[in-house]
């Protein structure tokens, strides 16, 4: 079987001698139809290998997708839940008397 990786990358002369390869008695005309029939079905294989891999692609790429999906959300719920922190800390500095006393006092002693 010929590779199809092969034949995409090859220049038409080279394509050519393949062929003549293929045909190289008057006799291989008459067996011309078995030759088509053959490629055929390694052109069919290809095209189910292909279409495996296709799938295979959209189906990773799917999945990925829905990961990226719920790992953006995640990100979101951290984000808002560092915001409730933030004012939480911020209300809890203005409950505390003479915070900013102490906070120099806590710099001081590091």
């Amino acid at each position: 079987m010929i590779d199809t990786k092969s034949v995409l990358s090859i220049s038409p002369d080279a394509k050519v001698a393949i062929i003549a390869a293929m045909l190289k008695h008057p006799d291989d005309l008459s067996n011309l139809s078995a030759i088509r029939q053959k490629l055929i079905r390694e052109k069919a294989i290809v095209d189910q290998q292909l279409k495996i891999g296709v799938q295979n692609q959209m189906e990773e790429t799917k999945e990925a997708l829905d990961i990226l999906g719920t790992t953006k959300e995640q990100v979101l719920g951290i984000r808002s839940n560092m915001k409730n922190i933030d004012s939480l800390c911020k209300d809890a500095q203005g409950l505390i008397k003479d915070y900013p006393r102490i906070r120099k006092a806590s710099q001081y002693h590091r």
